[in-house]
């Protein structure tokens, strides 16, 4: 995966938060921060589809539960 330097500004705690965090996790403090920010923009677009999903009208959870219930019921009883 091609990489690019990023320059961020941490108060001296912080730093020293994520360098130790992510040394106990056993990373690098540039992985355990990507991994952060994949996470909180994973979460942000979740919110975003469950607001739209809510005001739309359309209710895609509903529907997603429905297919999953089926799926569910299709492979009752099938051995493997």
């Amino acid at each position: 995966m091609a990489t690019v330097n990023v320059t961020v500004s941490l108060p001296d705690e912080v730093a020293a938060l994520a360098k130790t965090t992510a040394r106990a996790e056993g990373t690098t403090m540039s992985a355990w921060v990507a991994g952060l920010i994949r996470e909180a923009a994973t979460a942000t677009a979740a919110r975003r589809y469950l607001d739209w999903d809510r005001q739309s009208g359309d209710d895609m959870a509903a529907w997603d539960r429905a297919a999953a219930a089926r799926r569910a019921e299709a492979m009752r009883g099938a051995e493997w």
